[in-house]
């Protein structure tokens, strides 16, 4: 995965997953609107 300043969105099949520059922080959105899951 690649880090930048910006939020980079990823297509993984039929979903969304962006990788926030901290490498911490992801969001998947499908089914929800905009959940943010800090790991």
């Amino acid at each position: 995965m690649r880090q930048r300043s910006q939020w980079r969105p990823v297509t993984l099949s039929l979903e969304v997953w962006e990788v926030d520059e901290r490498g911490g922080a992801v969001v998947g959105r499908s089914p929800l609107p905009q959940g943010v899951v800090s790991a």
